[in-house]
């Protein structure tokens, strides 16, 4: 299923790598809400600690 321009599937293991790769589409309309939600709760992490991962990310970046 395609949703806001993700597409959501089984993850399939490419031979010879550790990789997944998209397999059979979800329809499991539980499941695509409880994907949205992890996601939607990463992005608001990401975006309440912004100035630490950017600060760390700039010593990291100054130090090399």
């Amino acid at each position: 299923m395609v949703l806001n321009g993700l597409r959501i599937c089984w993850g399939v293991r490419v031979k010879g790598s550790k990789r997944l790769r998209c397999g059979e589409e979800v329809k499991d309309p539980r499941i695509i809400d409880e994907v949205m939600r992890l996601i939607s709760e990463f992005m608001n992490r990401v975006e309440r600690h912004r100035d630490i991962l950017l600060s760390e990310l700039a010593t990291r970046l100054t130090s090399q």
